[in-house]
């Protein structure tokens, strides 16, 4: 039987904890913004500290190109280029309703959104960040 490394299993969980960084900085940013999201706050809500944080992403700046990538990703993987566009906008429509579900269950749960959150989100929900001018 083969045997597994330590450094393989480190290496997992450590992939682990960033996918849980990225998808918190994700919720947060879109829902609080920029200038209102801090590193601790996500480093809290995903469970690390801010010093390991900072060992994934080694600032704001670097953390939130990894969200707009991810998220730039997510929207390749749901764009058919090659396809009728009257097809694709039906797509999008049904992407935001899988949206408006989702808000509407964290109200259901007790994580209410305000007004604010709810239309800030559903203006934004196609493209929720914008990446800074280099």
């Amino acid at each position: 039987m083969p045997e597994t490394r330590p450094y393989d299993s480190l290496r997992a969980k450590g992939e682990d904890r960033k996918q849980r960084i990225l998808a918190v900085a994700q919720r947060l940013l879109t829902r609080n913004g920029w200038r209102n999201t801090t590193l601790a706050q996500i480093a809290g809500e995903a469970g690390v500290s801010p010093a390991g944080l900072l060992h994934h992403f080694e600032s704001k700046e670097q953390l939130l190109h990894a969200v707009l990538d991810v998220r730039d990703a997510d929207d390749d993987a749901h764009a058919d280029r090659a396809g009728d566009l009257i097809s694709e906008i039906a797509a999008v429509a049904d992407r935001v309703i899988v949206f408006v579900d989702g808000a509407l269950t964290q109200q259901l749960e007790g994580e209410t959104l305000t007004e604010h959150e709810l239309v800030t989100a559903m203006n934004t929900s196609a493209k929720p960040l914008v990446r800074p001018a280099a």
